[in-house]
Parts: structure tokens; sequence; C-alpha cells
């Protein structure tokens, strides 16, 4: 038995697939996607083209379209995170598909917390930014062959990049980071890597900033919904605007709306 709990925006889809088959070896199955499949319990053997091998917890293994696989599963429940997208958005990577292992491969340290900010993307649906830009980093990671800020333009094209992306987030008319760098002419894993280079901060980081401002202008506005703030501003409810509040300037918004009343 397959169980998947998902989400799916511009070209990108996450989900948590949870496995439940009897042991032996499963049906031939078509990838239909550029994919990467994250192990998070359980192990599986996975046969594709004539060469099988043992995935388990904490490896990662890549999908490619048209790929015949089939998997002999132990009989226990497996648990995957699954990152998979079209191909607009494979072509935007720039990264061919064959420069990509075959075989699968340990999951660093270093990616978990990006896999666990994509897993409360799915579960909690909040910031769609947040979310491409923790993949971006996890499937830039994978390749290790992304071009990085330094070799990919020049200190003032890099710096001309981020001001107009910077531009672009003031104008409020992106709403998504693949189509943020669609309008810069990049790939959002580059634009995502330059941003942080040049401003110090991530894209995601700056337009929740951003937001944030603006939250506080509202309230000393007199504003006193912060229900109707957090609609206004662009977050998904009240409470992620608290979250996002608190990460950045240590206070809640309840606290803020004091403070600006007078109070201590």
């Amino acid at each position: 038995m397959l169980h998947a709990m998902d989400w799916e925006q511009d070209h990108l889809r996450l989900a948590d697939v949870h496995c439940t088959a009897e042991a032996g070896w499963s049906d031939d199955e078509v990838v239909g996607r550029l994919g990467i499949v994250f192990v998070r319990r359980g192990h599986f053997r996975r046969r594709v083209r004539g060469m099988e091998a043992l995935v388990d917890a904490g490896s990662w293994y890549l999908q490619r379209p048209g790929t015949v696989e089939r998997f002999y599963h132990p009989g226990d429940v497996d648990v995957c995170l699954s990152i998979s997208w079209s191909e607009p958005l494979y072509e935007m990577l720039g990264e061919p598909q064959d420069a990509w292992p075959r075989t699968p491969q340990p999951t660093p340290a270093e990616w978990l917390p990006h896999l666990a900010a994509i897993m409360r993307q799915i579960h909690e649906p909040a910031d769609a930014f947040d979310a491409s830009e923790h993949i971006l980093r996890a499937v830039g990671s994978a390749t290790n062959r992304l071009p990085s800020p330094q070799t990919a333009r020049t200190p003032a094209q890099a710096q001309d990049l981020v001001d107009r992306a910077r531009e672009l987030l003031c104008e409020g008319t992106c709403t998504t980071l693949w189509e943020l760098a669609r309008q810069l002419q990049v790939s959002p894993y580059v634009l995502s890597r330059t941003f942080q280079a040049v401003a110090g901060l991530s894209v995601t980081r700056y337009r929740r900033r951003l937001r944030l401002h603006h939250a506080r202008y509202l309230v000393e506005e007199g504003w006193a919904d912060l229900a109707q703030v957090a609609a206004e501003v662009g977050f998904a409810d009240q409470a992620h605007f608290t979250r996002a509040m608190q990460a950045e300037w240590q206070i809640t918004p309840a606290i803020l709306r004091q403070r600006v009343r007078g109070g201590s």
C-alpha cells in the first residue's frame, strides 16, 4: 500500500511517501518526472537497467524520466521524501541529467535542515519561497556541479542581479522563486546563491523582512486586527505571521502592537 501527502506549485512537487508493500519485487514502474528521493526510514532494493542497489535510511537517489524501476520491499514500512519537477524547471537548473550520479548516495548531515524545512512545507504549507530555497540548496548540493556566484558572473553583474531581484521583490509581482528567476533570466539556484553572497541573507529572508516592515507600518497606522495585518502583507495566517516576526525580531505581533500603543 502506498500513501503520499504532497504539495505542488509551479512545476515542482513534494511528496511524503509511506510504502507498506508486502515482501517481494514490485511490478515495473516507469518514472514520469525528473526527481530526487530521500529515504527517511526503512530500506529496500532498487533495480534499474539491470543494476541492483540497496537503498537505506539516510541515502538518496535520482529518478530520470522514462526510466523503468523495480523495488524489492522486505515487508516493513519505507518512508521517503520525493522532490520532482517538470522539464521547464529542469532546463532552468541547467544541469545535464547524465552528470548526476546513477547509484544511491549518502545524505550529508548539512542537508538535514533543508529536508526538515521541505517536510514542513508539505504538512504545514506556509511560504513557498522558503521551501523553494531549501529545495534548491539540497538539489544543488546533490549535483555539486551547478555554477557558484563567483564563477557565474563578475561582482558588478552579481550586484546588478541582486538589485534587480530586490526591486521585483519590493514590487511584489513575483509569487514564487521560480517566477522571480525567470524574470531575471537566471536559474533559481544561481539567483539564490548570488543573492546570499551579495546581500548577506537569503531571498526568503529579504522578502520576509519586507513583509514585516510593511506589517509594522500598518500596526503603527492603527491596524488593530493582527489576522487582517497578516493577510494584507501576504502571510498564510496569523500563526505564520507570528513565527516570522519572532524569528526575525524576537517579538510577537501582539507585543509590537502593545509597544506602538505606548505599552511596556
